[in-house]
């Protein structure tokens, strides 16, 4: 891979910001580093640009030291906060409103996509934009990106927007990169429960195991409700011991809300509609049952309103058993 980033770590005082960072990224893509307010996101891009030093590891482009890249400008970082002393510059030293700041930033964006530089480093840079100028600068990027073979890094807060700009996101969690891959892979294969409590919403809840390792489809005990449920074939080594706890996990979209009834096989729960959140053309339904909390993605919720008694199908292909 043209840009390998290995084993880096960072140390703010006594506090491990990064521990062993591992990150690949090929030219012609667009690489999103995703996670949490403060995890550090921003803090790998300004090592990558030379603004931070790291307490361990490398990171190379094409084979050789990063250093060498930016010292022919073929690196470049644009940072999101306007108040900074960059963007004192770029408005020259004058204050401006979010539009101008708009206006000027998606010029330093054009400036740098058809420029020599090969590599961009962009934070979050996409904050101040409203919907269709974010739109129509996320095709830019990509556009520009795949026609000039250069590689683009960006800190993102907006889980929507790393899959409308992203070929692949790195999920940074506890000071490392989680997962990484292609953002629907990710978002479908979560590979622990850190990443799947970031990565968009999901229902997570603790469960025991009560069958062998080796049944077909494990069944589990929630803990809360002591509702008994099948998940999907699981491999042994997360499936944990008996007396142990695991988390159950399943995407909201996955739970169906009926009146009637459905075959066992389904996990069907009595449950009762506690809140309805109407997302224009999708609703979120908050349901309880006997303890157990979920939420549900339906396009319209028909014939059902906030107290009513409903069925609520878990279907096992779709409940993953996750890793601590």
């Amino acid at each position: 891979m043209p840009l390998r980033i290995d084993n880096v770590s960072k140390r703010f005082g006594t506090k491990w910001v990064l521990r062993d960072v591992d990150l690949e990224a090929d030219r012609g893509f667009v690489i999103g580093v995703f996670g949490p307010k403060g995890c550090g996101k921003t803090t790998v891009l300004r090592i990558i640009a030379g603004l931070e030093s790291s307490n361990s590891g490398s990171i190379e482009m094409d084979g050789v030291a990063i250093s060498e890249l930016r010292s022919k400008g073929g690196v470049e970082f644009i940072p999101t906060i306007p108040v900074s002393g960059f963007w004192h510059k770029a408005l020259g030293n004058r204050t401006g409103d979010t539009v101008d700041i708009t206006a000027r930033q998606a010029d330093l964006l054009k400036n740098a996509l058809t420029s020599d530089v090969e590599l961009l480093l962009l934070d979050d840079v996409f904050c101040f934009f409203d919907g269709r100028s974010k739109r129509e600068m996320i095709a830019d990027l990509r556009r520009e990106i795949r026609s000039r073979n250069k590689i683009a890094l960006i800190a993102m807060n907006s889980f929507e927007d790393i899959f409308a700009a992203c070929d692949t996101v790195a999920i940074v969690a506890n000071g490392t990169v989680a997962q990484a891959g292609d953002p629907i892979q990710v978002y479908e294969g979560p590979a622990n429960r850190a990443v799947a409590e970031i990565f968009g919403l999901n229902n997570l809840f603790a469960a025991r195991r009560l069958t062998s390792s080796k049944a077909e489809l494990p069944e589990f005990q929630t803990r809360n409700g002591d509702h008994r449920l099948f998940a999907r074939k699981t491999d042994r080594s997360a499936l944990g011991s008996l007396n142990q706890d695991v988390t159950l996990a399943i995407r909201p979209e996955h739970i169906s809300i009926s009146f009637g009834a459905s075959f066992p096989e389904d996990n069907l729960l009595k449950a009762t509609i506690t809140e309805v959140q109407c997302h224009g053309p999708t609703t979120i339904v908050h349901l309880d049952s006997d303890g157990l909390k979920l939420q549900a993605l339906v396009l319209r919720l028909v014939g059902l309103k906030i107290g009513d008694e409903c069925m609520v199908g878990l279907p096992p292909d779709r409940l993953t058993v996750l890793r601590s």
